[in-house]
Order: C-alpha cells, then structure tokens, then sequence
C-alpha cells in the first residue's frame, strides 16, 4: 500500500544518522571506455550510457553483456532518457540535435530539428508521446515524438534547466531551473501549475512519488525537501552536510533516497541516505557511495548506479 505524506512542514536534521540496512549490490558492468553520464531503463533490464563524451553504449543488467554501440560522428553526447517500457533511447547533443533510438537495433526512430543550442536534459513522458528538452538559456520544449512537433515553450522568464522529471500519471512536469525555482507545468496546457522558490541556490535532481501527489527535490543548498506538486506548498525538509546530487522516492510513496558529494571534490563520493518523511528517521544505506542514476523496477526495487571510471556499480534498494 502507498503511503501519502502527511500535508505538515517539519524540518529534520540529524548530523550522523546510525548505519543500518544498506544498498545491496546487484551487478558490475565494464565499459571498453570511461563512462560520463548513466541511464537505467525502467525495466531494469538495461542500462544505457555516454562514453568518451560521443559513443552511446548499452548493457545487458545485470550481467552487463555489451548490447549496442552508437558513434556520435565527433559530437558530444549530454543527456539520455529511456521510454518507460525501455524500448526507445533518446539522446540529446551539444549540437542541439535530439534523437531516439530503437532500444532492440539501435536505428533512429525519430529526429527532432535541431536547435542549435547544447542541450542539458531531456525526459520523455509515461506514454513515450512527449519529450521535454532543456536547451542552454532557453525555456524548457514539449515535443510530440510521432509527428515531431514542438507542442511549446514552457512559461519560464528565467530560461535554462538541469534536471526534468515527468509525474507517473504524465500529467505533470517539473523543472529545476537555474533561478533556483523548482516549477511544475501542466503538460497539456504548458502553463505553471505550481512554484516552489524557497532556495537560495539550483537544485540538481527532482523526482516524483509514485501517486505523482508529492516532488522530492535536492541540490546545491544541501537540503531535501519534498513539496505539493499542485500548490508549491513544502511538506517536510531534511538538512544536511553535503549538496544532494541525485534524489529518488521508493515504491513506498514515502521514503526518500539521497545520494550526496563533496562540494570542493566532486569526484569524491559521499553518503547516500533513505529519509522516512513521516517518522523522520535516517538511515545510510550507502557509507561513501555517491549515485548518478537510478530507476524503480517493477518488483518495487530502487536500482542505483555509481559511476567510476569505467566500471559502472549497480545497487538495489527495497
């Protein structure tokens, strides 16, 4: 059963959270080459990721039996995100060119016109019938995959996003932006459903509960807050130490994974926490493990991905 946060603000903070249950590991996959940014399929039964900056390759999980390699032509690949049913991989460029892959062949699906701007981040809908593309200094575009038709700009004054994330139910669409504001949109009108601005600096990663009833946010100011997607209104907040790169919500509806790393050594892990929004309890379940990507599978599992060289880890997490 899920469980709904409940609709009180409280602020939590604990400075050294015991050891408890951690992250059990649940496979190791080798690149031919360094691995820059990692993408699980929803399906847990694939990853995908940019190696060497201009070469997609994807990987078989958890045996990690190297399944396709795509040559980027000498331009540099910035973002990934798989279709729900992972059967379609679209790739953004610093080139401004959007494309989506056929999983299974690796032939090009669809190609959206180029912009001409590097682009940051992309997310495509529950259904795969919507892209949202973040290109540099310009608002976030919703584009209908099928026909390519860019559906519209999103309303956004201060232009520029690094992190999308579309509800479960695809009704909505947040957005980090680089004003420091977290703006959920509706995606069928591409109006501003909600804001949430109570940060000094840009967060890095939000992330929907599985009801789409609550956003999990974390970034540069070092706090995990969760808020209603609907109203901006923030539930719960948890301070910590170390700026949040990656956050993600368990089948659970109430657990939040934070994964964090050191702000004058990025390459240096830090600690990945699950946060029980209502009793507040911490717990590490990754000591010195910073996670670039994750995914929740069918069975209810978090898989999580950490990045090192060019091996990438997998963790799970129930």
């Amino acid at each position: 059963m899920k469980t709904s946060l409940m609709c009180a603000v409280l602020a939590v903070t604990i400075v050294m959270p015991a050891l408890a249950q951690t992250a059990a590991p649940a496979g190791e996959i080798k690149s031919p080459s360094n691995v820059f940014v990692v993408v699980l399929a929803p399906t847990g039964r694939e990853l995908a990721a940019i190696c060497d900056g201009n070469t997609l390759r994807t990987f078989s999980v958890p045996d990690g039996k190297l399944h396709l390699t795509i040559d980027g032509g000498g331009t540099q690949m910035m973002a990934l995100a798989y279709s729900t049913d992972g059967k379609r991989i679209a790739v953004a460029t610093a080139k401004g060119e959007v494309r989506l892959f056929d999983s299974e062949t690796g032939a090009v699906l669809e190609a959206l016109p180029p912009s001409s701007l590097v682009t940051y981040g992309i997310a495509l809908s529950p259904d795969g019938r919507v892209l949202a593309v973040a290109p540099a200094e310009n608002p976030v575009q919703l584009w209908d995959v099928e026909h390519r038709k860019l559906i519209g700009s999103l309303e956004n004054p201060f232009s520029g996003s690094s992190a999308l994330a579309f509800s479960p139910n695809g009704k909505l669409l947040a957005s980090a932006d680089n004003d420091a504001v977290v703006r959920v949109y509706d995606v069928v009108t591409g109006k501003v459903r909600s804001r949430y601005d109570a940060l000094l600096m840009e967060s890095f990663s939000v992330a929907f509960a599985p009801d789409s009833k609550q956003l999990a946010i974390g970034g540069a100011d070092r706090v995990v807050v969760v808020v209603d997607p609907l109203t901006g209104r923030e539930l719960r907040r948890l301070t910590q130490k170390d700026p949040i790169g990656s956050v993600a919500v368990l089948a659970d509806g109430k657990t939040v994974v934070a994964s964090m790393f050191n702000v004058d050594h990025m390459s240096e892990a830090k600690n990945t926490v699950a946060w029980d929004v209502i009793s507040g309890k911490l717990t590490i379940v990754a000591a010195g493990k910073t996670f670039v990507a994750g995914a929740t599978l069918p069975d209810g599992r978090l898989m999580l991905a950490s990045v090192d060289g060019n091996v990438v880890k997998l963790w799970g997490i129930r």
